[in-house]
């Protein structure tokens, strides 16, 4: 009977403790179950601000990745632009290149034509140049000639006339002999003025190369200077050489100038007709390249230094450059490489 009470409160005392520590037991889990609870909350907060944050990173990385998608296919389509361009470059270029090599063909053959015909043009230029060189010289020293015969033969024709002739045919005929005797005698008298003008000019110029210092055969050259055929190839009046430059003088224009004041008092007209006329031959005369390779080979013979050349037209005054200068032939022979200078600039030229 004891032992059965003793048991009940044994198992009383054990089923107090076990309350106890279950009653301890149920409160520590209960707070560690709050704080569980807390934790887990806490966590899923987290992660679901994690989550938020994950979702915002990749919303912008896809962002992004759409942005970069879209300039790879921008830079693609501009690369393909790029390729298009460059082959329609190339072929471009390759036409180009074609096109350059038909014209440069065209061109050298353009070319080959040109100097074949140019050496035929040159060919048939020097041809007729040598020929009507040829022919002027030989017509300029005809005209002397034949002006010299034909006063000559006037003069004889008219001594003749009147020593056949009875003193009372020679008294009525007499006004019309005088006249066409004056005539004569007054064209004469023209050609001896014209030939005088132009020897004192000549002579004037010699004169003043002389108190300038200068020497004959040395810096200055007259045709009367050298021998037969040298002279004959001395075209010019005179050639003078300063300053390494071989002057060439030529003073045929004088004639032609005052054979023209004095016709040009009676008729101007014809005295320009007649003056333009002369200067047409003496400008083709001049400018022909024999003149000029005629009296170098004189001046290299005579062992004349210099290393260019000027071919100079003198006037006997400013009155008669201005002349040449209205007949606008002045630019015709600057055109042709001739200088045209009135007497007192040539002796600038040689003081």
């Amino acid at each position: 009977m004891i032992y059965i009470i003793i048991s009940n409160i044994g198992m009383a005392v054990m089923m107090i403790f076990i309350y106890f520590r279950y009653s301890r037991f149920r409160i520590s889990t209960a707070s560690e179950i709050k704080n569980l609870q807390n934790k887990n909350e806490q966590q899923a907060q987290e992660l679901k601000d994690t989550d938020h944050k994950l979702l915002q990173a990749t919303k912008t990385d896809n962002d992004k990745i759409q942005s970069l998608l879209t300039e790879i296919d921008e830079l693609r389509k501009e690369k393909e632009n790029e390729v298009k361009l460059r082959l329609n470059a190339e072929k471009q270029i390759e036409l180009t290149m074609q096109k350059v090599e038909e014209l440069q063909k065209r061109i050298d053959d353009w070319r080959v034509m040109q100097d074949a015909v140019m050496r035929d043009s040159k060919d048939a230029m020097f041809k007729i140049g040598n020929d009507l060189f040829r022919k002027l010289n030989d017509s300029y020293k005809q005209e002397v000639e034949t002006n010299k015969n034909l006063i000559g033969r006037v003069s004889k024709t008219v001594s003749e006339f009147f020593d056949k002739f009875s003193v009372g045919q020679q008294t009525q005929k007499k006004p019309a002999n005088l006249s066409e005797s004056a005539s004569e005698n007054h064209h004469e008298e023209q050609h001896h003025v014209a030939d005088d003008t132009t020897k004192k000019l000549i002579s004037d110029l010699v004169e003043i190369m002389k108190a300038g210092g200068h020497m004959v055969s040395k810096n200055y050259f007259m045709p009367a200077n050298f021998d037969e055929q040298k002279a004959k190839l001395m075209l010019c009046e005179m050639a003078f050489v300063a300053s390494g430059k071989l002057h060439i003088f030529d003073f045929k224009a004088c004639r032609y100038l005052v054979e023209y004041n004095q016709l040009a008092a009676k008729n101007k007209v014809m005295a320009q007709n007649t003056l333009k006329q002369k200067l047409d031959k003496y400008l083709a005369y001049l400018s022909n390249p024999k003149y000029r390779d005629s009296i170098v080979k004189v001046m290299k013979a005579s062992r004349a230094q210099f290393e260019k050349d000027a071919i100079t037209i003198v006037v006997p005054s400013i009155a008669d450059l201005q002349i040449i200068k209205e007949i606008r032939y002045y630019e015709k022979a600057r055109k042709l490489g001739l200088d045209v200078l009135e007497f007192d600039e040539v002796n600038n030229i040689v003081l």
